[in-house]
């Protein structure tokens, strides 16, 4: 009986400390692929502000040579 109950409280401990496991692994992974998503939602964010800059720049510069162009 107290063999069984030993075995018993061994096979306990063991689930818990591997569901703990698997739930701090878990929770790891959510937070890393969270910060992941938002790293990659950011750097989205810059490429298109970047390009809006650098398209507004290109349009800003073909109307100024536009200009330089008809004063030629």
């Amino acid at each position: 009986m107290s063999v069984a109950q030993g075995l018993n409280s061994l096979a306990m401990k063991n689930h818990y400390q591997t569901r703990v496991l698997y739930s701090k692994r878990r929770s790891n992974y959510l937070s890393s692929r969270l910060v992941s998503w938002h790293r990659s939602h950011i750097d989205q964010q810059n490429h298109r502000l970047a390009w809006k800059m650098w398209r507004g720049q290109d349009e800003g510069v073909g109307e100024i040579g536009k200009m330089i162009w008809q004063h030629q």
